[in-house]
Parts: structure tokens; C-alpha cells; sequence
């Protein structure tokens, strides 16, 4: 009798059991309140969408650029995609230091989402153009990174002969900052195929082209002072291979490159070319030329010798 005593006693202790529509009841007003800002986040995003200002942000974004670059800036149209990505379509810049404008057919920037909660936050873009692409990520502090895959180019140039080089930026990457600090670390790397000179006339016989096969390129460097580590063409009319540096002032004409060429001719060089060549120095004992460039980018002397 004691035990049974000690058990309903227990059972009188224990909390009855809530009904199904008592257990609905509690979970009630949690299943509201989210189902509540669910349809808010809904309700803002496609008012967002809706009643986004295209025309504004374009207008806003062309005066942007023109007055940072000097340059005169079009956008065809802007529009905004789902999860923030901003597109662009048709962006025309040009300015007298170009032969022609430079057309990016679409450009899109959205936020870099692995890096909001990092403290230097981001925002990525991808740009195509010149039938190739270019994407970039770009960070609150200054940091960059890029590559660029598949742009083809032609560039004219005036000065100081007439001429174009064409060809493919087959890849490039880039990494370094915004600002050029003490501390700031820059590497890059490219790689140009089929690059030829066009139009060249050295002689007087006429314009003739160049092939120059391909590039390679890597720059090193920290701060303002780049080192050009490694420069070599092959696959072309000449083997090249040389180094240098190149410190970064806050111009082009303010900059200084120095570099050292070693220039071998290849057997298929027009003989005119080739005599051209034996006129401006004496080959080493492997046939290379030496060819030193100094100076600022704008106007850099060029002497053959050691």
C-alpha cells in the first residue's frame, strides 16, 4: 500500500501533458514572427528591385568616372540582378590619349561574400572585353587582385616611329594595392601570344612587320620599386631575354625604367633589318645584342652595348 501511495503521489507532482492544440498554441507566435520577417525580407527585396534608380545610379557613375579618369564615359544601360550584382552593358571611355575608345560590352560588380564577416570586406567585378575576360577583386584596405584571359589588342602608335603591334594577352594576373605604400607587395605575371609590330619602316625599303612570337613577363616588387625579373620572347624573329627595374612615380613621365635586352636575330630576319642591327653594335659570341632602355615611360632612351 506504501508504494502505491508513493507513486500516485508522484503522479500528482508531474505537469499534465499539453493537449495538440495547446503545443500549436505555444509555437504560434514563433512560426508568426518569422513567417512575419520572412515576408518583409520578401517585401524588401522586391521593392529593391522594383523601384531600383537605374537612371540616377548611371547618371551618378558616368559623372563618377569622368571626373576621377577625365575621361568621357557612356553606359548603355545598368540594371540590378538578384543577390546585389550590379550589371553594366556598353561602357564607352575615351580621351584624347587614346586612338579609340576603350568598350567593355558588359561589366558586373557584386559583393564578395566570403569576405563581409573578415573585417576587409570586398567586392568582386568581371568585365568583357576585347572578346576576352577581365575579374578583379577588390578590398576595403586597398588591397587588389586581377586576371585577364583572351584580349585581343591593336595599338596604334605615333611616336616615335608609326607603327601597331597586335596580338592576344593570353593571361595575366596581378596582385597588389591601390596605394603604392612602403609595405605593399606587387607580383605579375602575363603572357602575350602572337605578338607582331606592324608597319614598321626602319630602312626606307617600306613597312614591313615583325613577329615577336610570345611574351613572358614577371614583375616583383614592394612599394614603389618594381624589379622586372624575368622578360623573354621566343617563337618569333628574335630571341629575347633581359631584366631591369622600374620605379613608380605619380605619373608616366615621372617613372623610371631601366633595362638591359639581349637581342639575337633570328636567320629569317629581312636582310635589311639584320644589317640595320650590325650597325648599331657588335654581337657577343652567342650572337645576342645588347639593348639598354632608360629613362621615364614617356620618353626612354634606347642604346645598344653593354
Amino acid at each position: 500500500m506504501t508504494g502505491l501511495r508513493f507513486v500516485d503521489r508522484l503522479r500528482r507532482k508531474q505537469p499534465p501533458m499539453p493537449t495538440p492544440g495547446q503545443a500549436s498554441g505555444r509555437q504560434g507566435p514563433g512560426l508568426f514572427l518569422a513567417g512575419a520577417a520572412g515576408l518583409f525580407l520578401l517585401a524588401l527585396l522586391a521593392g529593391l528591385y522594383l523601384f531600383f534608380p537605374n537612371e540616377a545610379l548611371k547618371q551618378r557613375l558616368i559623372q563618377e568616372a569622368s571626373r576621377q579618369t577625365g575621361a568621357e564615359t557612356r553606359i548603355d544601360s545598368l540594371s540590378l540582378y538578384p543577390l546585389l550584382s550590379l550589371s553594366a552593358r556598353r561602357i564607352s571611355i575615351g580621351n584624347d590619349d587614346l586612338p579609340w575608345p576603350v568598350v567593355i560590352d558588359r561589366l558586373q560588380a557584386s559583393p564578395h561574400w566570403t569576405t563581409l564577416f573578415s573585417g576587409d570586406p570586398g567586392v568582386r567585378t568581371e568585365a568583357r572585353l576585347l572578346q576576352g575576360v577581365v575579374t578583379t577583386s577588390w578590398r576595403q584596405s586597398g588591397r587588389f587582385s586581377a586576371r585577364a584571359e583572351g584580349l585581343r589588342f591593336e595599338l596604334p602608335l605615333t611616336a616615335p616611329l608609326t607603327l601597331r603591334i597586335a596580338g592576344t594577352l593570353d593571361t595575366a594576373e596581378i596582385a597588389s594595392g591601390t596605394r603604392l605604400d612602403s609595405d605593399t607587395e606587387t607580383r605579375l605575371t602575363l603572357r602575350l601570344t602572337g605578338v607582331t609590330v606592324v608597319g614598321l619602316d626602319l630602312t626606307g625599303a617600306g613597312p614591313v612587320d615583325l613577329d615577336f612570337g610570345t611574351i613572358t613577363l614577371t614583375v616583383e616588387g614592394q612599394g614603389r620599386t618594381l624589379r622586372l625579373s624575368a622578360l623573354r620572347a621566343a617563337g618569333g624573329l628574335f630571341d629575347i631575354d633581359g631584366g631591369g627595374s622600374l620605379l613608380v612615380g605619380r605619373t608616366a613621365d615621372a617613372s623610371r625604367l631601366q633595362l638591359s635586352l639581349r637581342i639575337r636575330p633570328a636567320e629569317q630576319l629581312d636582310p635589311n633589318l639584320a644589317a640595320l642591327l650590325e650597325l648599331a653594335g657588335r654581337p657577343d659570341a652567342d650572337g645576342r645584342y645588347t639593348l639598354q632602355i632608360n629613362g621615364s615611360l614617356t620618353k626612354p632612351s634606347i642604346n645598344f652595348g653593354g
